[in-house]
């Protein structure tokens, strides 16, 4: 594929001489990565956030591997071999000590804290993935993009499923909802494993 003259969806310079799967492959088995959108990026610019993908894989498929059978898959093929190689071990004492044990509301559960801020950092950037492959040019990186995990109503998951596009047998879906693109102001739905949902705000940077 010739990139010159495209632009990086992360910094958004041109000459872009790489893809980047969005949302991250990891995230799913290889029999799905063909299937997944890929945008223009920078080499460079796309290998700073290889230690974020597999954090928010290992975070996502941790907590949606009892509902999700494609979660569960890539927990178990992928998550904990990755933790059994001696390399791992500094990442899984690190991983292990964000997992927070809390009280939990419900019988025989537990709930665990994780790092939300780089979670958060993720779902913005696969946000602006998103809007780079929907409308073939990055976002603005002036405006301000803020995530937010969400307990979605019935309208909204069935306005997703209707309106949305998705990956992977539905394991991943979204819908950006931007009604003038040249200015991209507007949200994006994202649902993971059809269980953990996210919505991003994207607004205008007003500070002055």
């Amino acid at each position: 594929m010739n990139k010159i003259n495209s632009y990086c969806y992360i910094c958004g310079k041109p000459n872009a001489d790489s893809d980047d799967h969005i949302p991250p492959k990891c995230l799913f088995p290889k029999r799905f990565h063909n299937s997944i959108p890929k945008v223009p990026a920078h080499r460079d610019c796309n290998s700073q956030y290889s230690n974020e993908d597999t954090y928010l894989r290992d975070c996502l498929t941790l907590a949606c591997a009892h509902y999700n059978n494609i979660a569960k898959e890539v927990f178990h093929d992928a998550v904990v071999r990755s933790w059994t190689k001696p390399e791992a071990l500094k990442y899984w004492r690190y991983l292990k000590s964000q997992f927070l044990r809390i009280k939990s509301p419900y019988p025989n559960s537990e709930l665990f804290a994780i790092d939300a801020n780089r979670i958060r950092a993720q779902i913005c950037r696969i946000s602006r993935g998103l809007f780079c492959y929907q409308y073939k040019m990055p976002m603005n990186l002036n405006l301000v993009l803020e995530a937010y995990m969400i307990e979605p109503s019935y309208i909204l998951i069935d306005t997703v499923n209707l309106a949305g596009k998705s990956c992977a047998e539905n394991s991943f879906k979204y819908l950006i909802s931007i009604p003038y693109p040249e200015f991209v102001l507007g949200k994006t739905i994202i649902c993971f494993y059809n269980k953990i949902w996210f919505q991003v705000n994207i607004s205008e940077n007003r500070k002055p």
